[in-house]
């Protein structure tokens, strides 16, 4: 039995994000959208977002997965509402690049809430799992139908 409170906490605040259902719904006229699934554990997330003038106005997921699926697809959504492209992209890579290497300080600071995954890498058979929303994002693809509310 671990003991750790650090670990504890870990695991109430993952829980905590992963039952969180601000941006777990469906867009009304979403410019980009894409559909992953993690075929090693069954996770299957559906991520649009509603792009304008290179500025993320609006994503967001549905889907079922584990906790930590679950949890970073509401962490990513959280921390791009609002971001032009160009930071999204490069918070994606921080993102990636903390489950696999160690970063600076700062660049975990540009992170924010999404630095409580860096634990994953302790369990290398979930960082599919932590990635996997992100790689959601990367993946979109431009829809015709959709409309930007500023156009």
């Amino acid at each position: 039995m671990d003991f750790n409170p650090l670990s504890k906490l870990y695991r109430t605040a993952l829980l905590e994000y992963s039952t969180n259902k601000a941006y777990q719904y469906l867009i009304d006229h979403p410019t980009h959208t894409y559909e992953i699934y993690n075929p090693s554990c069954g996770d299957l997330l559906f991520v649009q977002a509603r792009i304008c003038h290179h500025t993320i106005e609006e994503i967001a997921y549905t889907g079922q997965g584990c906790a930590i699926s679950m949890a970073s697809a509401h962490i990513m959504c959280k921390l791009l509402t609002g971001q032009k492209v160009t930071h999204a992209d490069r918070l994606d890579k921080l993102f990636r690049q903390m489950l696999t290497q160690t970063l600076q300080d700062a660049e975990k600071k540009e992170l924010k809430e999404a630095i409580i995954l860096e634990g994953v890498t302790q369990f290398p058979m979930r960082i599919r799992c932590a990635t996997l929303a992100w790689e959601g994002y990367e993946g979109m693809t431009p829809h015709e139908e959709g409309e930007c509310a500023n156009d």
